[in-house]
């Protein structure tokens, strides 16, 4: 039994498809990566205080005062 001529060019095209699937994951990475390091300096230029407490008349469920 001979192999066609595509036989031939399948290590190619696997080696190929895992190239192009390995280029797009770091690609993907190294956006995540940007895109979080951007979030990241926005956020800290508001100098927002993420730490603070919330008093205990603004937290929660609160009823009616008609009620």
């Amino acid at each position: 039994m001979s192999c066609s001529l595509s036989c031939s060019f399948q290590p190619l095209v696997t080696r190929v498809s895992h190239f192009v699937s390995m280029l797009l994951l770091a690609t993907a990475l190294i956006l995540t990566l940007c895109f979080g390091v951007a979030a990241w300096r926005l956020s800290a230029d508001k100098e927002a205080d993420i730490t603070a407490t919330i008093s205990h008349q603004e937290y929660g469920w609160r009823p009616r005062p008609g009620n």
